[in-house]
């Protein structure tokens, strides 16, 4: 492979300074709806992709109430919000507590078992850094509302899903102006992950089906965003490279690697789509064969806080 002219170079990296600030959810503006059975629920950019599920389909449950709604005047950016509002069921012999719940994934009600109803989690295969929003929060009966999006990826031996970062918060008081929230993932794993669950509910313990009634949750300008791309050129010629480059994805680490603490790769988006780290056991050898045929960013740090990078183009 031909190494990029250092100017060239500099440009690109440049522009994925700029472009990794934040990647946006489909449909995380909340700006788009569609009527479904009589009642809304908030959809992608395009208009019909269903990134967000909502337990409303309870409304066609002999008379499960609504819980989810299109707000259009107490917004934080655009024309409208998402309102989650937790209400009682009037079942026989008593009540029973339903939680507003928006989340990535769809709601086929089990009436065995409601809590079995939601099935959790969209495709997902980066890294993100961070969780965002804006959200109010008004409890009633001592309730709580939860925030989180966990990543996760599939065991094939355990037949789980298991955990690769979290990002969560819990909110007990009353917030009454849109209040951001900036929340951190902690990684649990080096691992790309192949899913992501994000959940708001003004009621936490919603679950046991434990509410208040008419506790309520506003939600606005949902987004993940990765940390920008702070790269100290050090040559033309990386310390270390990955090789064959071009590549159908099985590669070589040439170079030192008792010195490499870790290794990050980009798609041109400045999104992280691999992530390795590094100890005295790690072999030389990688398998990216998963990887889009693309051009892609590679990063070595290395122990004494220096960078060694390149350029790599999967193609088959």
């Amino acid at each position: 492979m031909q190494y990029l002219p250092r100017t060239l170079l500099c440009l690109l990296l440049l522009s994925l300074f700029c472009a990794t600030k934040a990647q946006d959810i489909d449909g995380g503006s909340f700006e788009n709806w569609r009527d479904i059975n009589g009642y809304e629920e908030p959809v992608g950019a395009n208009g019909d992709t269903l990134f967000w599920g909502t337990n409303n389909k309870l409304s066609l449950l002999g008379g499960g109430p609504l819980t989810t709604f299109r707000e259009s005047e107490d917004v934080y950016q655009g024309n409208y919000a998402v309102k989650l509002v937790s209400k009682y069921w009037d079942l026989e012999p008593q009540p029973l507590g339903v939680a507003a719940i928006l989340a990535s994934g769809y709601f086929e009600a089990n009436i065995a078992d409601l809590t079995k109803s939601f099935r959790l989690g969209r495709p997902w295969t980066t890294r993100p850094t961070r969780f965002k929003g804006y959200y109010k929060y008004f409890p009633q009966e001592d309730d709580q509302c939860a925030i989180y999006a966990r990543l996760t990826k599939y065991n094939t031996d355990s037949g789980q899903q298991d955990t690769i970062g979290e990002a969560s918060l819990t909110v007990f008081e009353t917030v009454d102006e849109y209040t951001a929230f900036d929340l951190e993932f902690d990684y649990v794993s080096n691992e790309t992950p192949d899913s992501i669950t994000i959940v708001f509910t003004p009621s936490a313990y919603g679950y046991e089906f434990l509410i208040g009634g008419n506790s309520t949750l506003l939600i606005d300008e949902v987004s993940l965003s990765y940390d920008p791309i702070d790269i100290q050129l050090i040559g033309e010629n990386p310390m270390l490279q990955l090789y064959p480059n071009p590549s159908t994805g099985q590669l070589q680490i040439q170079g030192d690697l008792s010195e490499v603490q870790s290794l990050e790769i980009f798609d041109l988006q400045g999104a992280l789509v691999y992530s390795q780290a590094f100890e005295s056991t790690n072999n030389s050898a990688l398998d990216l064969s998963y990887l889009a045929n693309s051009t892609y960013l590679y990063r070595f740090k290395l122990h004494n806080e220096k960078q060694s990078t390149g350029f790599l183009e999967i193609s088959r």
